[in-house]
């Protein structure tokens, strides 16, 4: 419940940024792991959040052919792959777990503003 609360206060306070908002699949109500965004500024939204103590990881899968475990490994591909390489290259997460207080959500979306405002 208060992943689902966190995630929710987070969608609803960075709204306007430049940033695609990852969307539950119809009918489903997700616990959710993290708050998930696409964002082509990826890598230096992750310095930027890591300069000032917001945690946040990149989505991990996307195109996983391109992860260095896969390398080696027979596979066909049908279709393109451009969704999986956007998740690639622009996912990120911040987290929501039940620790984080209100202040500390305040806190990540301030920083999130910031970087985007300037």
């Amino acid at each position: 419940k208060v992943r689902r609360e966190n995630h929710s206060y987070l969608r609803s306070a960075l709204q306007g940024l430049p940033i695609e908002f990852i969307e539950a699949t119809p009918n489903s109500n997700p616990s959710w792991f993290g708050f998930a965004f696409l964002t082509p500024e990826r890598n230096k939204l992750a310095r930027y959040l890591d300069e000032h103590g917001v945690g946040n990881r990149p989505i991990m899968g996307g195109n996983l052919l391109r992860q260095p475990a896969y390398k080696n490994i027979d596979h066909r591909v049908i279709g393109s792959l451009d969704g999986a390489n956007k998740i690639h290259e622009q996912g990120l997460w911040i987290g929501v777990f039940p620790g984080i207080t209100p202040d500390m959500r305040d806190y990540q979306i301030e920083v999130m503003r910031s970087y985007f405002n300037g």
